[in-house]
């Protein structure tokens, strides 16, 4: 039984790799015999993960293998996912890594690592923030629509925390630009004087922003001239939690 779950798994995963393949070259490539290939596409063809071309004969997914990865990715855990990421940038880093979602026009931390300095700046999970002087909720305003980014505007006021803070509706617009332009978002001590915060966003297998990934430290260590070099490092690693939520390339039924 185990040897042919795990050749209905060679299968899927071979046809994953072509557009069609016929029955010879698929039993060529998996060293099966043509006899017990056939036998098996027969069952996967009957539950709907594999088609058959009427034509040429050849074989390719079905759309019940896309119906049932959706499913999975559907039900993916944000912080499960995330964890060994955030764990890997904080070792990174050594400043205190944060994961925020926008809830009700506010910042949202759902997980979070404090530095491994003993000056730190740290947000526990469940507390919430402002989005218009936040990195983490500039690059959530960023992706959001623009008819939500007015209303949030409009309920939660754009109050001044710190002498950098963006007071203004269409200042705040540009700065949403320079974020989808660039890929990131800074928090130059706008939130809290002598903390800075760089952000970059999470996108999920619909290439939908759910979420933001920050590194957060004091001003003294996160420096203007480390803007570019911690600005790569979250992104990449934000790049590698989307990838883990099914963010990319997508099997598709031809």
């Amino acid at each position: 039984m185990a040897k042919i779950v795990e050749r209905i798994f060679d299968i899927i995963e071979a046809l994953a790799d072509e557009k069609e393949i016929s029955l010879t070259e698929l039993a060529k490539k998996l060293y099966l015999p043509k006899g017990t290939t056939c036998r098996l596409l027969m069952s996967l063809k009957t539950r709907g993960y594999v088609d058959q071309n009427p034509i040429t004969r050849r074989y390719r997914l079905g759309v019940r293998i896309v119906s049932v990865g959706r499913k999975v990715l559907g039900n993916v855990d944000l912080r499960i996912e995330s964890r060994v990421v955030l764990e890997n940038l904080l070792r990174e880093t050594k400043e205190s890594i944060h994961l925020a979602i926008l809830q009700s026009g506010e910042v949202v931390f759902v997980d979070s690592l404090p530095s491994l300095h003993s000056l730190r700046v740290h947000k526990l999970p469940g507390e919430r923030g402002p989005v218009h002087c936040t990195a983490v909720g500039k690059v959530l305003l960023a992706y959001a629509v623009f008819p939500k980014v007015n209303e949030i505007i409009k309920q939660k006021g754009l109050p001044q925390l710190t002498p950098n803070t963006i007071t203004s509706a269409s200042d705040l617009k540009k700065r949403l630009d320079r974020v989808r332009r660039q890929g990131f978002a800074i928090d130059d001590e706008e939130s809290n004087e002598g903390c800075r915060c760089i952000a970059a966003p999470i996108r999920n297998h619909r290439d939908r922003v759910i979420a933001a990934l920050s590194i957060t430290g004091p001003s003294t260590r996160i420096t203007p001239e480390r803007f570019n070099q911690l600005a790569d490092l979250v992104k990449r690693a934000a790049d590698k939690i989307s990838a883990r939520l099914g963010f990319g390339p997508q099997i598709t039924s031809k």
